[in-house]
């Protein structure tokens, strides 16, 4: 009994340590995650302020950080670069009613943040793709505001849909166009298909005595068609001698 009491003390007295580790080791994973999100969001934001030219989708499908992430990593920094990047977006567009006043700057973040599966490098994407007429180029009528925004938006995550399904195949089975322009061969096809080299000895000798009586019944029929064929003309020779003999008699009395 009493070890039982004294084991069961040992563990009580052991279990807020392990406890605390646990709970310190989560904690210095979580820094350690939210420091490299950080990290990430800092380059992308300093790219972005020194160069203009933005990521292709394929480039931007497969950057590393997130919104949700940069948002959690450094909401104001992120706000900030989103904003100037929108405002120079709609500088460019020229268009009589668009982003003018701090609320309609707000809900086009507001549009951005709801699509917070993005990648940080595709909201770029998505602008540049707008300034050159790649989305929503049937809906800006002189007008680009937040519904706009969220349209263009729109057409741009089923242009994302296709792309990474195209990469996940490539991933997985290589470059579908290399794949589509390469002959497939015939012993290949017939590895897949699990064909055998040749056909059983049983099989090919039943196929040839086939084949051999077919072909001795079309020459019986053949031979059977010449004969009838000579029957008929040589009746007709007799019959039309007979009928020659029987002028002739007629003649003579």
């Amino acid at each position: 009994m009493e070890t039982k009491t004294s084991q069961s003390t040992q563990l009580q007295q052991a279990s807020p340590a392990a406890g605390v580790d646990s709970l310190r080791h989560e904690e210095m994973a979580l820094s350690t995650i939210d420091q490299e999100a950080k990290t990430s969001l800092h380059r992308t934001l300093k790219r972005w302020s020194t160069e203009r030219t933005a990521l292709t989708l394929s480039e931007a499908v497969t950057s590393a950080i997130t919104l949700r992430t940069a948002r959690n990593a450094d909401a104001k920094s992120l706000n900030v670069a989103l904003m100037r990047e929108l405002r120079q977006l709609v500088e460019a567009m020229e268009v009589t009613t668009t982003f003018r006043t701090a609320l309609d700057y707000e809900d086009g973040l507001e549009v951005v943040h709801t699509h917070y599966g993005l990648k940080l490098e595709e909201v770029r994407t998505i602008f540049a793709m707008i300034r050159r007429g790649q989305l929503a180029k049937d809906k800006l009528y002189e007008r680009f505001k937040a519904r706009e925004l969220r349209a263009a938006i729109g057409e741009y995550m089923e242009l994302r849909a296709k792309e990474r399904t195209r990469h996940q195949y490539q991933h997985v089975h290589g470059d579908i166009s290399t794949q589509m322009l390469r002959p497939l061969g015939l012993s290949k096809l017939a590895d897949e298909l699990d064909l055998p080299e040749s056909e059983p000895r049983t099989r090919r000798g039943t196929a040839m005595r086939m084949r051999d009586i077919l072909a001795t019944h079309g020459e019986e029929k053949h031979q059977g068609g010449q004969q009838g064929e000579q029957a008929v003309a040589s009746e007709t020779q007799t019959t039309s001698t007979a009928e020659q003999g029987q002028d002739t008699d007629q003649a003579a009395q």
